[in-house]
């Protein structure tokens, strides 16, 4: 609504075009009007009644596509002032509704991914769908609102209007004169807002990314080889189809961050060798297999990084944290924490436990030995 609410400010940028302007932000929220259907449903369970599944069937289906734009701006522009310029506006406002959605809807489950049937409910013909489509509650989604809010409390107090006219003239005539009263406290207080928020942003983003790249293995990594293999150094890899638990991470590392743990553990281990697990025999460093062990990205994280409690409780992992099991076999085993969390609400790993790469609901399936948080924006512990 506040984005739609600022595009219809663009081209009705005066005190008096409250109507046309509200009527194109009402517009880009209108297609969720296709969702109603979940009041049936939770009605229908409510009252032990044969569950429906009418939110399921029909939202994003309805609404969200050309049919569901010509629709909503027809309706629209026949309440507006200026007619063809709303139209317009709710025409695109609808549209930039289906980008949101299309780049930023994804629910917490691997596979809850919202397409966009572009000529539904008629057609199937043109669906779009990204891969790459962040959750509800994903930074990218979170720094959008805090913009478009920053500028509806700088257009209250600069122009004398804002979003809240959407609810009436009373309610925005209140909030105008409060925001003006108090702007300058507004201001300090969004300053020390953002200052908290800028830090843990940039590093949820770090951990998004990572989670991403470990992500674009799944699928690619598809054998489980731990046979010993010659290197080359720096960035030395087996082939991409195979590999063990640990590949994930060095891999992911150096696809999200342009960081390679090859070079870094090796660096380590020359300079405090004896930090290091002595479990191989060894009596110097091995570019060629130290960074593909458990216990030496293990140390190496509890190093240079964060070494953090291994609590059954979802909410202290993040995306792109490194987890370390002990399965049931007694071998070691490391993941990375996923951006997409199971219906329970816990986070799943990415890792390569026999059979490829693969995401799934895991991380309290083994028994937790360790868990770390390494960020390149900050090292050290």
């Amino acid at each position: 609504m506040l984005a739609a609410w600022a595009l219809g400010d663009t081209a009705t940028r005066d005190r008096d075009a409250v109507r046309d302007r509200s009527l194109v932000a009402w517009s880009g929220v209108l297609p969720d009007l296709d969702g109603a259907g979940v009041v049936l449903d939770l009605a229908n369970r409510a009252l032990s009644r044969p569950e429906t599944m009418y939110y399921f069937e029909w939202h994003h289906r309805l609404l969200h596509g050309i049919p569901g734009a010509l629709l909503i701006a027809g309706g629209v522009a026949a309440f507006a002032k200026l007619k063809v310029r709303t139209f317009a506006l709710a025409f695109a406002a609808v549209h930039l509704h289906l980008v949101c959605d299309l780049v930023g809807s994804r629910g917490p489950g691997p596979d809850d991914f919202w397409p966009i049937g572009y000529l539904e409910p008629f057609s199937r013909a043109l669906t779009f769908e990204w891969a790459g489509q962040w959750t509800l509650n994903a930074w990218p989604n979170i720094l959008f609102t805090l913009l478009l809010l920053a500028f509806a409390f700088w257009s209250a107090v600069r122009r004398g209007y804002s979003p809240v006219e959407l609810f009436g003239l009373r309610a925005e005539a209140a909030f105008v004169d409060t925001v003006k009263a108090r702007a300058r406290t507004l201001g300090w207080a969004a300053l020390v807002v953002l200052g908290l928020l800028t830090p843990a942003l940039h590093a949820d983003s770090e951990g998004v990314r990572l989670a991403a790249a470990a992500r674009g293995q799944v699928g690619v990594t598809v054998r489980y080889d731990g046979s010993y293999a010659r290197l080359a150094f720096p960035r030395g890899d087996v082939p991409r189809d195979r590999g063990v638990c640990t590949d994930v991470v060095v891999r992911a590392f150096r696809d999200a961050w342009n960081v390679d743990l090859q070079v870094l553990v090796n660096a380590d281990m020359k300079k405090a060798f004896a930090r290091y697990p002595a479990i191989w025999g060894l009596s110097r460093p091995d570019p060629n297999i130290d960074h593909r062990r458990v216990p030496n990205l293990a140390t190496f994280f509890a190093r240079h990084g964060r070494a953090l409690r291994g609590e059954l409780r979802a909410g202290a992992y993040e995306a792109g944290d490194a987890v370390t099991f002990r399965l049931p076999s007694g071998l070691p085993h490391i993941g990375l924490v996923s951006d997409v969390r199971s219906a329970s609400g816990t986070p799943l790993v990415i890792h390569n436990v026999g059979s490829g790469a693969v995401e799934e609901d895991v991380l309290f399936a083994y028994v937790l030995t360790g868990h770390y948080r390494y960020r390149p924006s900050r090292p050290g512990p």
